[in-house]
């Protein structure tokens, strides 16, 4: 789908954590699936280190506040102004077994919050990050009425 939707152009990298994913084989021969730990930091600068230019990131992993909050510090303040950083399914910040619960401060959503504060505000003492991110959001796939290729492509085209 991603490979059709971006052309043969683009590299497509997959990260999942179950090894028999890297057997899978596609006909594009610009996809690849690399076996790593989303809720791993050494795992996160080693592929950041192989793939210093992401211009689209899409956040479907483990859900875990953890793994969503760690993904994001590691790889958003390396993507180039421009890019697009998603992360989908983040109603989970709202389910215990995930690590999040209504109010919890250290779900995704709440740390996200911190972000949209920091874009937003007009404090002398705003984060550097203003300067580079314009605009700051988060989708649900579980919740969208459009799947996610349409929600993107009619805001990115």
């Amino acid at each position: 789908m991603w490979s059709n939707y971006f052309g043969p152009q683009a590299k497509i990298t997959g990260i999942d954590i179950d090894v028999s994913c890297k057997f899978l084989k596609y006909e594009e021969k610009n996809i690849e699936v690399r076996i790593g730990d989303q809720g791993s930091s050494e795992f996160w600068d080693m592929f950041l280190a192989e793939n210093p230019h992401i211009d689209v990131l899409i956040d479907d992993g483990g859900h875990y506040m953890d793994q969503q909050i760690l993904t994001f510090e590691k790889v958003f303040p390396r993507m180039p102004v421009g890019s697009i950083y998603i992360c989908e399914d983040v109603h989970t910040s709202y389910m215990a077994h995930n690590g999040g619960g209504y109010g919890v401060k250290s779900s995704f959503i709440n740390y996200a919050k911190g972000y949209v504060d920091v874009v937003h505000s007009c404090s002398p003492l705003a984060h550097p990050v203003q300067t580079t991110v314009t605009s700051f959001f988060m989708i649900s796939a579980a919740r969208a009425e459009l799947p996610a290729a349409e929600w993107i492509a009619a805001r990115i085209r």
